[in-house]
């Protein structure tokens, strides 16, 4: 005789987790010894911040200080130079 058994569990939960605690947690992949998916790794965390970049509203970039932007704006020019095909 054969008896076929199937539980499913479901769990809904809810955590409390920063911006700080996510960024934190990128950082420290970063810095582990690759492990053969680094590259996985770095491409997640770049789609992920590049598409936050995408979805802020000009409205908002106006709304920071001057000082804000020029410093975002001199990071972005440095970062976007690093990536242009040689």
């Amino acid at each position: 005789m054969r008896i076929e058994v199937t539980a499913e569990t479901v769990f809904t939960t809810e955590v409390d987790v920063s911006i700080e605690d996510v960024v934190d947690e990128w950082f420290s992949r970063l810095e582990e010894p690759d492990q053969g998916g680094l590259h996985r790794t770095v491409g997640s965390m770049l789609h992920a911040i590049t598409s936050l970049m995408a979805r802020l509203t000009d409205e908002t970039i106006q709304e920071m200080p001057p000082t804000a932007r020029e410093e975002m704006r001199k990071r972005l020019e440095i970062q976007s130079a690093r990536y242009q095909e040689r």
